[in-house]
């Protein structure tokens, strides 16, 4: 009912109580009348203010429901890409994707019930930082797919992506704040009206109206009441919500932590200008006692490694300069550290924003153990190695045993040339390989390797660390191979039946003496058992079909103590021949050859001189090269006898580069030295594309001091 029309109702009242007579009858119809007009006036005004009343209080409940909405699904996305990141789940990023569509529908929902609540400069930074936030994690999704975990994580720990989220977190709060304020003014608004129509009321008719003033009253102090606890009961829940959340990110973060201090690798955070951040797993400060906060890398590295300080140092002034592919930059920065006798592999994750450096991983692991896991089974194999070795060829072995002793002496001696040096640690290596004396071989590579950049110059600490690794090889032969002094006599059965045959044709004592007295020489069969053996560990190594090597010695025996250098040596013309000569099955096959590559080996007597020969099919002599080679050097280079003498020139090598079984330019000038040594000579013939010919002259000791060394 409306207040003109409670003005009417109350004038017709006083109308009617003057000009009637029968006041108390008409007054009661009338009081009556106007009593249940109020009453529905009443009625129809009281409803109308308490469904209005419903109607803001269900709007500003859907408000806030619609709220508690965005809060739960920007935890549950914010869950999802932690969730993703740690465990490296890709399945994390559909629920994401669900979450960010539904979140969505929701901002629209509310901006439509509670527009003004989302034009507030905070809550319109907050959804910038939202959508920068959200950019972040579709690019640690990214990375996650992509397996690349550690920088997603650095990417979601970042300084900026923590601000981000605390603009968000205020323009939630301010949002909350302007939804508060538009639920009071809306309630008040109500409220006002309802007191209007209730003061239209009073003046229809005072004891009517104020009694249902007093219910309309009521029922608005309830409705009223209803709404400002449902708000007070939604604020509470959101403030609950805001406490919950950041409990769980304190957990994130604790679990975080927890990760960091028990990984076992080392992981550090550098800026844009290398500076090293306060986040480090705990294990550095184990390592690294000093690893203080606001140190350059290099500066870090100076005092623990000062040579990866200074290609720290480089590589991150080439980072900064952007000259280079990022790539180059870091693959120039230290892949290890060696501190002590600790080594760290060392690896570097850069974090990009916006395709510029912003920060870098470094990633540390301790390899000691694993260096030192290998070193141990290295040992363990060579020890194996050096057993099969007597087993199969126990004389074989004495002799190296003998002759690496001799090699290491020569090596290590003050009185040597850089030249000899070089063929004596050349041979060594060489010869250690043929026997399964790997972990020396493989030193006398590296001691090469430091003699080339040093001038031939032999250091102090390579003098002991060869002296040290021959002493360890000693002490295992001297285990394996017990008492030299009990070596055996060995005699092939066609010997044996050719003095039987002597014996029983009754040959003359003198005759069948001097027979008998080659015995105490050694088989040159034996060594071109080995060189075949090595000729075939070594086609092995270089990925070729398994060379065939056929030797032919027949009973040639010769005196061990004037041929062991010589037969040290010509272990370089074997490797070469496979390594240099030898072709790959497809270069065969191109140029039109059979697999696999053949090398030939003959030794034998020829007018008072020993013939050694070793044949091949492969490749051939570059002799171009040779030439170039020899003129690079000053060398002679016009005739063909010229290009063979610096074939064996020393530092001439057909190879670009050195590899650890050929290419220093110092094997083939070591055997043509104790061939010159013995007396003899060496001659040549190589055809290209056809093969090489190596033929060794060497006189043989004459017969009767033969026979009086033999006796």
């Amino acid at each position: 009912m409306s207040e003109g029309g409670d003005i009417t109702i109350l004038k017709r009242f006083d109308h009617e109580s003057l000009t009637t007579r029968s006041f108390p009858k008409r007054a009661f119809a009338a009081v009556v009348a106007l009593t249940v007009a109020v009453v529905a006036g009443e009625t129809w005004a009281g409803w109308k203010a308490y469904d209005g009343a419903r109607d803001v209080a269900t709007a500003e409940l859907r408000l806030r429901q619609v709220a508690g909405n965005i809060a739960r699904f920007d935890e549950a996305m914010a869950t999802s890409v932690r969730m993703s990141v740690v465990t490296g789940d890709v399945s994390w990023e559909k629920r994401y994707r669900e979450q960010e569509s539904a979140l969505a529908a929701a901002v629209k929902e509310a901006t439509s019930l509670a527009p003004e609540a989302y034009k507030s400069d905070k809550v319109v930074q907050a959804r910038a930082a939202d959508t920068r936030v959200a950019s972040l994690n579709t690019e640690a999704f990214g990375l996650v797919r992509a397996g690349r975990n550690r920088e997603a994580m650095a990417i979601l720990s970042t300084a900026w992506c923590d601000e981000q989220r605390a603009i968000h977190a205020a323009g939630m709060t301010a949002s909350l704040e302007a939804m508060n304020a538009r639920s009071a003014g809306r309630v008040e608004s109500q409220a006002l009206r309802t007191l209007l129509t209730l003061l239209g009321c009073i003046v229809a008719t005072a004891g009517v109206a104020f009694a249902w003033w007093k219910v309309l009253l009521a029922m608005r102090g309830d409705a009223a009441g209803d709404v400002q606890g449902a708000l007070r009961a939604t604020k509470e829940r959101l403030e609950l919500h805001v406490k919950e959340r950041g409990r769980a990110l304190d957990d994130k973060n604790r679990e975080m932590r927890l990760v960091l201090d028990n990984v076992n690798q080392g992981l550090l955070i550098l800026d844009e200008n290398g500076v090293i951040g306060a986040q480090r797993s705990a294990i550095v400060g184990q390592w690294f006692p000093r690893t203080p906060t606001g140190m350059t890398l290099w500066d870090f590295l100076a005092d623990v490694d000062p040579g990866a300080s200074a290609l720290s140092k480089l590589a991150w002034e080439q980072l900064k300069a952007d000259m280079m592919p990022i790539e180059l930059s870091l693959d120039m920065l230290p892949k290890k550290l060696v501190i002590g006798r600790n080594v760290f592999d060392v690896s570097y994750q850069p974090i990009m924003t916006r395709g510029t450096l912003d920060h870098l991983l470094v990633v540390m692991s301790d390899a000691t153990p694993k260096l030192e896991r290998e070193r141990l089974e290295g040992e363990q194999r060579e020890l194996m190695s050096i057993f099969e070795h007597i087993v199969k060829d126990r004389p074989g072995v004495i002799a190296f045993s003998g002759e690496l002793k001799d090699l290491v002496q020569k090596a290590t001696a003050d009185d040597v040339s850089v030249a000899d040096r070089r063929r004596y640690i050349h041979t060594l290596k060489g010869n250690c390989a043929m026997f399964g004396a790997t972990h020396l071989s493989t030193l006398c590579h590296q001691i090469e390797d430091r003699m080339a950049e040093e001038g031939g110059m032999l250091s102090e600490r390579d003098r002991g660390l060869l002296a040290e690794a021959w002493k360890n090889v000693s002490k295992k032969l001297e285990v394996l191979v017990g008492d030299e002094s009990n070596a055996a006599m060995e005699i092939d059965k066609n010997e044996y039946a050719s003095v039987m045959r002597m014996l029983l044709d009754g040959k003359p004592q003198r005759e069948i003496a001097k027979e008998m007295a080659q015995w105490s020489l050694e088989p040159v069969r034996l060594h071109v058992a080995r060189f075949a053996a090595r000729a075939r560990a070594v086609a092995e190594r270089l990925g070729k079909t398994d060379v065939t090597v056929t030797g032919d010695a027949g009973n040639l025996r010769l005196a061990p103590e004037r041929w062991a250098p010589f037969w040290s040596a010509f272990v370089h013309v074997v490797t070469n021949a496979v390594d240099h000569g030898i072709e790959t099955d497809e270069e065969r096959e191109l140029a039109g050859k059979s697999c696999p590559g053949q090398i030939e080996l003959k030794a034998f007597e020829s007018t008072n001189e020993v013939v050694i020969e070793l044949i091949d099919d492969g490749r051939g002599i570059d002799w171009e090269r040779v030439a170039a080679k020899a003129k690079a050097r000053g060398l002679p280079a016009a005739t063909h006898e010229d290009l063979v003498e610096a074939l064996f020139a020393d530092g001439v090598s057909t190879k670009d580069s050195a590899t650890e079984i050929s290419g220093r330019g110092a094997g083939l000038g070591a055997v043509r030295q104790e061939c010159s040594r013995m007396g003899g000579s060496v001659d040549v013939v190589s055809v290209p594309g056809k093969g090489t010919h190596f033929c060794f002259r060497i006189p043989l000791d004459k017969p009767f001091t033969q026979l009086a060394k033999a006796a």
